[in-house]
């Protein structure tokens, strides 16, 4: 089960390996004039070692039309307060469920492009890969719509951000005017777009 707001959702999964979150080993932006209006699209490069089912996907992927996919945002549970969970079940070509865990506030900033842009590029890889080293490796793009987590993501960044600076000595009253403008600023990214 997963929560999102103040519902759970229950998603199956088909063993203890969809259960465990899939490692993010790296991450970049593409924008295309082709591809969602031009805005940028985080790229994940993903731990798929111990989930070949994941890059035999993105393999498939790329010599059939677009299938099924479900998505969901949120915490696996009422404890984890430093993550923030995507789960996606795909349907089509291949059936499976992958879990992504960002971590908190870390990671954030590819949460929040990836509700501006309600999309994310996923690449299979291994410890040592890099992005950056062959741009032509298969990668698949994801629709992700916002399904009604804005608001709550709002509170648990803002949230994740105000700890972190409290942790760093500010005052409370300074550590909200700081989040505020860390969120803001991100949001200034989304004017960016290939024509």
């Amino acid at each position: 089960m997963i929560r999102s707001g103040l519902k759970w959702h229950l998603f199956n999964f088909k063993g203890k390996y969809e259960v465990k979150a899939v490692r993010i080993l790296g991450d970049a932006g593409m924008a295309s004039p082709t591809i969602s209006d031009g805005v940028l699209i985080p790229w994940l490069l993903l731990d798929t070692s111990e989930r070949p089912d994941i890059a035999d996907f993105i393999l498939r992927h790329q010599h059939t039309p677009p299938g099924d996919v479900v998505s969901q945002w949120g915490k696996l549970s009422r404890f984890t307060k430093n993550k923030v969970s995507l789960i996606l079940c795909f349907k089509n070509p291949i059936e499976l469920n992958v879990l992504i865990d960002f971590k908190l506030p870390e990671q954030g900033i590819l949460i929040e492009r990836i509700l501006q842009a309600n999309a994310v590029f996923l690449q299979a890889g291994q410890e040592g890969d890099r992005i950056r080293d062959d741009l032509n490796i298969p990668k698949v793009i994801i629709e992700v719509p916002e399904t009604g987590f804005r608001p709550h993501w709002d509170f648990i960044y803002k949230s994740a951000l105000v700890k972190k600076y409290r942790k760093k000595g500010v005052s409370k009253k300074e550590a909200t005017r700081m989040a505020s403008d860390h969120i803001e600023s991100i949001g200034k990214l989304d004017v960016f777009r290939l024509k």
